[in-house]
C-alpha cells in the first residue's frame, strides 16, 4: 500500500485546511484521480460497506465530486501543476 496523502484545501468551502488521508481513504482517493464509478471501486477494494463509508466521508468533506455513480477527486498534485513530477 502506498503512503498517505496530504491535502491542503484553501477553498472557501473547505471544512479543514489540512487533510491527511491514509489506508483505504488514501487508496480510494487515488483511484478517483480519474473518474471512477462505485461498482468498480467495490470490485477493486472488495468491501462495499467500507467503500460506501469512505466515499460518503470524502464527499461530505468536499474532497471528491459525486455525479450519479461516478466519483472524481478534486485536489491537484502541486508538483504536476508546477511542471514537476
Amino acid at each position: 500500500m502506498a503512503d498517505g496523502i496530504s491535502i491542503y484545501d484553501l477553498r472557501e468551502i473547505a471544512r479543514h485546511v489540512v487533510y491527511r488521508l491514509t489506508g483505504l481513504r488514501a487508496e480510494i482517493y487515488r483511484a478517483c484521480r480519474s473518474v471512477s464509478n462505485k461498482k468498480a471501486l467495490v470490485q477493486k477494494f472488495r468491501d462495499e460497506e467500507k467503500v460506501s463509508e469512505t466515499l460518503e466521508y470524502l464527499c461530505a468533506e468536499n474532497l471528491i465530486l459525486n455525479i450519479g455513480a461516478d466519483y472524481l477527486a478534486l485536489a491537484i498534485d502541486w508538483r504536476v501543476a508546477k511542471g514537476r513530477t
